[in-house]
């Protein structure tokens, strides 16, 4: 719930990180988690209760879905109970804006905790050329595309992960967790000419 993926001129630079078997098994367990997905994720947690490689107990439910544009840009959030208890309201949500050629992802989370991490699995294929003391990162695509990552609020912590394209298929990626401790993280991606 609230995964993103992200194209960068038919390329893609954020995914999910797919599902390559149906065997019950530990891979299909993670496949299936927030964990597997560019998502929010709440004290290390899934937004919705799996239970076997099929099945789901409690599902996170949509609180929230706005979308909207004019000429110059288009938005879109939506927001979630998942990580709700009957004795603990929490919600986060995702605001996504594309301005001309820039995008920004907003995270926030509204509850007793404000600690959460925005998860973004990078293809594969995308290279991090650089990475500046400021927050930012310099992203290269397979065609050498250029893409500026800033990082304007939260922690960055670079870990490793697999990608799946498909059945059978499971490669090594790299993965960007976003530390809140604040209640909210925020990034940008623009290409560089």
């Amino acid at each position: 719930t609230l995964a993103i993926e992200v194209y960068a001129i038919n390329e893609k630079v954020i995914g999910n990180g797919g599902i390559s078997t149906y065997e019950k098994s530990p891979l299909r367990f993670f496949q299936r988690s927030s964990q597997n997905h560019s998502t929010i994720i709440v004290d290390n947690k899934n937004s919705s209760q799996v239970w076997s490689s099929f099945r789901l107990a409690k599902s996170a439910k949509i609180q929230e879905q706005v979308e909207a544009c004019d000429h110059n840009s288009a938005f879109m959030v939506a927001s979630h109970d998942g990580y709700s208890t009957t004795l603990k309201r929490v919600e986060i949500k995702r605001k996504v804006t594309v301005k001309y050629d820039t995008i920004s992802i907003l995270d926030t989370l509204d509850g007793t905790s404000k600690e959460f991490t925005s998860r973004y699995i990078l293809h594969p294929e995308i290279n991090v050329i650089s990475s500046g003391l400021q927050g930012d990162l310099i992203l290269e695509t397979p065609m050498k595309k250029i893409i500026k990552l800033q990082i304007h609020s939260g922690q960055l912590n670079f870990a490793e992960s697999s990608y799946s394209e498909g059945f059978g298929s499971n490669v090594p990626t790299k993965v960007l967790d976003i530390f809140s401790q604040n209640g909210k993280t925020e990034i940008t991606l623009q290409p560089l000419p």
